[in-house]
């Protein structure tokens, strides 16, 4: 899970139940119940790596949005493409939860 405040409580109200059944009720004590989600974990030091380099990654996205944001941008970029121009491939948006869709935007636009 991650690392949500309402995890915690609902894993120590699920912690406390287990043992009023029995004192042995959890393994170890429950001591492992409450596992850290990688991704989530992952997804966190990205966004602080990235904070370094915001600027940047800020001027990228707005890249993005105005050529998404037109049909008429969106169909000159494609005139591009198909004269050779431009390789094609999507413009993909990053998503602030998801660390690889930044990824993904920032070396689309390399």
């Amino acid at each position: 899970v991650d690392n949500a405040t309402a995890n915690s409580s609902a894993l120590r109200r699920f912690h406390g139940q287990f043992f009023l059944v029995s004192d042995d009720a959890l393994v170890l004590d429950g001591e492992w119940l409450h596992m850290r989600c990688s991704a989530h974990i992952i997804n966190l030091i990205v966004k602080d790596g990235l904070t370094d380099a915001n600027e940047s990654v800020d001027a990228v996205r707005n890249a993005v949005v105005y050529v998404r944001g037109s049909g008429n941008r969106l169909i000159s970029f494609e005139q591009k493409v198909e004269s050779g121009r431009m390789t094609r491939g999507s413009f993909p948006l990053d998503v602030t939860t998801r660390w690889n869709s930044t990824y993904l935007m920032l070396s689309t636009a390399l």
